[in-house]
Parts: C-alpha cells; sequence; structure tokens
C-alpha cells in the first residue's frame, strides 16, 4: 500500500497448515513466514496522465476511424505492448495485422493486433525504446464499426 514505506518488514507472507482433510494446503510444502517485499517502491501500473478516444463519425454502425490519445503517468520501456479494449466496435476487414498511423511510428511495430474475440487492438512497443510523451494514435479510414446504441 501506498501508506507502508519501502521494504517494511511488517508486510510478511507464510504458508498455514490446512487441518481439514479437504483443505488446500494439506499434502502441500508450508513455507515459514517471510518478507514479501524486498524491492523498490510499488509503482501503479497501466496509469495514464492524459487518455482520450474519439470516432470519425460518431454514428451508430457507420464506418468509422479510431483516434486513441494517450500518455503513460510511468514511461513504458520496449518491449511491451499497449492493449486498447474497444467493446462492442466490429473491425470490417478480416485480418489480425492491422495499419495504423502516428506522428509516433518508431515506437512501435508497424502493425497493430486485431483480435475479435474481446475487440481489442494491441499494439507493440519497439524493443529498446521509451513511450512517454502524449500519443496518438488513429485507424485506417473506414476500417471500424460502431455498434449500435
Amino acid at each position: 500500500p501506498y501508506s507502508s514505506p519501502e521494504n517494511n518488514p511488517a508486510l510478511k507472507l507464510y504458508g498455514p497448515v490446512g487441518a481439514d482433510p479437504d483443505s488446500f494446503f494439506v499434502g502441500r510444502e508450508v513455507f515459514a513466514m517471510q518478507s514479501i517485499k524486498n524491492s523498490p517502491a510499488i509503482v501503479p501500473g497501466n496509469s495514464w496522465v492524459h487518455l482520450r478516444l474519439a470516432f470519425n463519425p460518431s454514428t451508430a454502425l457507420d464506418p468509422t476511424t479510431v483516434r486513441l490519445e494517450f500518455q503513460p503517468m510511468q514511461p513504458l520501456f520496449g518491449p511491451c505492448s499497449i492493449k486498447l479494449l474497444l467493446p462492442g466496435l466490429t473491425r470490417l476487414v478480416d485480418d489480425p495485422e492491422m495499419d495504423f498511423v502516428s506522428e509516433d511510428w518508431v515506437l512501435f511495430a508497424r502493425k497493430a493486433v486485431w483480435d475479435p474475440s474481446d475487440s481489442s487492438m494491441t499494439l507493440l512497443v519497439q524493443p529498446d525504446v521509451e513511450v512517454s510523451g502524449e500519443i496518438t494514435i488513429t485507424t485506417m479510414p473506414g476500417e471500424m464499426r460502431l455498434p449500435n446504441g
């Protein structure tokens, strides 16, 4: 927790011994109490200073362009991925590889990955780069369709 100092020895973890024969711990190795935090401060993950999602046009069931603007709270270091969940959106192109436009194109792999099972677009951050400023990603025109609603 944020209120706890770094490397707080009061934070402990241990494996209890199960007395119940149906207990998960019966027959399993049990370990002694030990510190669970022996590292630098834990910083929040997946936090954003700025996050904006826009559609053009924003009419239900019409083909649209998705524009994502974001800035991570902490720098992201490649290789890593950024997954954007877009529930209800449909991609009109039957291909998992997805073109996009960005002034910061050197930070990302040439194509994003679309997963229709959860309506997500994953941006792959290039190795040895840092994503820290405000980034804008735009899908290709007419490639997505907004849900009815």
